[in-house]
């Protein structure tokens, strides 16, 4: 199977709409079919099932017996899989048709009394299936659901509603004869009950374990420009605030990963920096940097990098990052202002870094002023942290002044430099011994000081606070092109690190803090979430050294 752009998508109903695991459970507990410790998933419950039976006839019948209660007057205590309805809604906003075929007779052949169209219907009704998009539904009409009695059936049906994809959580139907040879199958396999996903082997349909990867494969595939290859598997990597990470196979053999992003209009600008930014250092020979293929208004597809998360922070991986750095130092006089966008919150002036820490204290202080919830935290920013910024920023003016720095000088752009932004060994990978790096949708030109505060300041990092500086302060000591960046690093060093006590707290924001309890940032309690951010600022802020209180030896 080629590539494919659907116009028309059709989706098999129960085990890949409707999610039966628990609800399955339940009632074999409720008989006694299975042992406790039995967990809800369909084969595991079926495994249950013959143990206790001790007759594979008797726990065949008792299977069909939970089935035909569970299509029929239990299935209002089913699920619609998670992650369905935005998959619809993201198929719906490119205009692709969509259809509902189901094997499934009339009434239960166990059980004539179970009526399963019937209760089908009655689920989509409650679930929202037929009520309009505009009212929140997720727009099905009548005509777009047909009951089949026999596979066979069923795959005639497929063929003459003419879709271009078909998904299911059964491989026999795309093997079943007459299935169309034109319909790009995706086979719908979630995990097992121990969390391992099945492995696809060649010439199998493309298997997806969530309807997040679907959603993201069909998502690719109708915007990708020029089409893209089938895929044999997709694998989520990540699922995080800002954005979710995917392992694809193609039927070549080659692995490459696909980034999608949430479709919010900041997200078009993160794309474009992170494939412009690894595009770029890719032609210029950077090999610690996977090269893009192609990118749409919110995914990126890349080469894959292999490797795995760097857990020591090491001599040799400090010297290979900061050996990083110095090659985008040189790889900058081979480029213009133009081949890179700026970084995201790019400071080319000293001045900058008062105006957005100034601005970002700002926006947490509004919201911790007009939020009940946070009315302790408004007491520590509205006094505590008011009152260091104050001293900060006059310590800054103090120390621009002594040393004949004008904060709203421009950097020049020669001395520019080709930032990875959010940088360190959070985003790297370790793969025979060297290191890679990923995560580019802040990056582009700053001024370098920028990059070699986070450095310091990063909570992200093992490495204490006191070597990190020593070994910024013996990079910065090779970049003999720049002869005031050291000089320029001690103006903004304690601005940056009160900038990382406000990023901790930039759960008091209404939309920092939704994106982070949707990103399952350990808790999905709103107050446990402030509590837990509250209490790190004010450790960072009781722990916070200045760098004039800070011994240095290079």
């Amino acid at each position: 199977m080629g590539a494919v752009r659907p116009k028309r998508v059709g989706f098999d109903l129960d085990n890949t709409i409707i999610d039966y695991r628990a609800l399955f459970l339940a009632l074999a507990r409720r008989e006694a079919w299975v042992h406790e410790a039995c967990v809800a998933e369909k084969h595991a419950v079926k495994r249950g099932l013959r143990d206790l039976a001790g007759d594979a006839d008797l726990a065949e019948q008792r299977w069909r017996q939970l089935q035909a209660w569970a299509y029929a007057d239990a299935l209002d205590q089913a699920y619609v899989f998670e992650g369905f309805a935005a998959c619809v809604a993201a198929l719906r906003a490119f205009h692709v048709e969509l259809v509902i075929v189901s094997h499934k007779t009339e009434v239960s052949n166990y059980d004539p009394s179970a009526r399963l169209h019937d209760a089908a219907l009655r689920f989509f009704e409650t679930r929202g299936f037929f009520r309009p998009t505009a009212e929140g539904g997720l727009g099905f009409s009548r005509a777009a659901v047909f009951f089949e009695p026999t596979r066979e059936a069923k795959v005639r049906r497929i063929a003459e509603q003419n879709v271009d994809v078909f998904v299911d959580d059964l491989a026999e139907v795309f093997t079943c004869a007459g299935f169309p040879e034109r319909v790009q199958p995706i086979w719908f396999r979630p995990p097992a009950a121990d969390g391992t996903r099945a492995q696809p082997k060649p010439g199998e349909p493309p298997t997806f374990a969530r309807w997040s990867a679907i959603q993201a494969w069909f998502e690719l595939m109708l915007g990708a420009e020029p089409a893209l290859p089938a895929t044999l598997f997709w694998h989520a990597l990540r699922a995080g605030g800002n954005n979710r990470l995917f392992s694809l196979g193609l039927e070549t053999g080659e692995r490459l990963a696909l980034k999608t992003y949430p479709r919010l209009a900041a997200s078009q600008e993160r794309v474009h920096r992170e494939e412009t930014f690894a595009r770029v250092l890719s032609e210029q020979g950077e090999t610690a940097v996977a090269p893009p293929r192609c990118r749409g208004p919110f995914w990126l597809l890349s080469d894959w990098l292999p490797g795995r998360p760097v857990t020591e922070e090491s001599e040799d991986a400090w010297a290979q990052m900061f050996a990083f750095l110095d090659r985008l130092g040189r790889m900058r006089r081979g480029l213009k202002t133009s081949d890179l966008p700026h970084a995201a919150h790019a400071r080319f002036r000293l001045q900058d870094f008062v105006v957005q820490i100034q601005a970002r204290f700002d926006a947490i202080s509004i919201a911790c002023a007009t939020d009940a919830m946070l009315r302790e935290v408004n007491d520590f920013v509205s006094s505590i942290l008011a009152t260091d910024l104050l001293q900060l920023i006059a310590d800054f003016e103090t120390f621009c002044q002594k040393h004949g720095l004008d904060p709203r000088q421009p950097l020049a752009p020669e001395l520019w430099f080709p930032s990875p932004s959010d940088f360190g060994f959070h985003n790297a990978l370790a793969h025979d011994g060297a290191l890679r790096f990923l995560d580019f949708e802040y990056a582009g030109w700053d001024d370098l000081v920028k990059l070699l505060a986070d450095t310091v300041h990063h909570l992200g990092f093992k490495t204490p606070h006191g070597e990190r500086l020593r070994l910024v302060r013996r990079f910065a000591a090779t970049q003999s092109e720049d002869p005031t960046l050291w000089t320029r690093f001690e103006a903004v060093h304690d601005l940056v690190g009160f900038e990382w006590i406000l990023i901790v707290l930039n759960v008091a924001l209404p939309e920092e803090r939704a994106r982070k309890l949707g990103a399952a940032a350990g808790t999905d309690d709103e107050i446990e979430l402030i509590s837990q951010r509250f209490a790190r600022a004010k450790l960072l802020q009781s722990g916070f050294r200045r760098l004039q209180e800070t011994s240095i030896s290079v």
